[in-house]
């Protein structure tokens, strides 16, 4: 299988890539909260990020609604993360300007790891899963007939901020041969046995 060659010690594998650095991880939360200042309008002087602490996503995701609790937002379902920055997150609908910069000060007095969370992806590990999905994934699929829907450019894929896609995204599992009697997750299972893990040995 294609993607044993690759993943075992067998010459002609592509290098494991150089995961980011603690320097990486603390510039990419100044990064997000800089932007959430900007996209909510927050007033004052921008917040410096604190030191992170390393951390599991659950206990900072704790954390954080704790720290929203205590701030008296009760209906505080998470944190999200996108290219705009961070985003509050509420059972009952649309935060408020205030709650928005609760929700900032939070984060800057306990920031996220990135590298824990899946978010941060160094240079080398976006240039190492492009050229994985070229060599790999992307000619198995096409062996087995797979229809693929258009897919972002390399340009794209190496400026993005979080969890790199992969080509099972763009798969058109309605043309798969079993679509209408395999459940999507069932059909994606079978892809990742034939042609190998979405995002290779980063997911090791």
């Amino acid at each position: 299988m294609a993607s044993v060659a690759l993943l075992c010690g067998c010459a002609g594998q592509i290098p494991e890539p150089e995961k980011p650095t603690d320097q990486d991880a603390t510039a990419q939360v100044q990064q997000m909260l800089d932007a959430t200042r900007e996209r909510f309008d927050i007033a004052g002087a921008p917040l410096v990020a604190a030191a992170i602490r390393p951390k599991s996503y659950e206990r900072w995701d704790a954390e954080m609604k704790k720290c929203l609790r205590a701030s008296g937002i009760r209906d505080a379902v998470g944190i999200g993360w996108s290219n705009d920055g961070y985003e509050l997150l509420l059972e009952g609908g649309t935060s408020d300007s205030e709650q928005n910069e609760t929700m900032y000060r939070c984060v800057a007095d306990d920031p996220p790891d990135g590298r824990e969370m899946g978010m941060l992806f160094s240079d080398e590990q976006r240039e190492y899963l492009w050229d994985y999905y070229q060599r790999w994934i992307i000619p198995c699929l096409a062996s087995r007939q797979v229809a693929m829907l258009g897919m972002p450019t390399r340009e794209y894929f190496m400026a993005q901020s979080g969890y790199p896609w992969s080509p099972y995204e763009f798969v058109d599992y309605d043309q798969l041969p079993d679509a209408s009697s395999v459940d999507r997750r069932d059909s994606y299972q079978v892809l990742v046995q034939h042609c190998g893990p979405a995002h290779g040995m980063i997911d090791k």
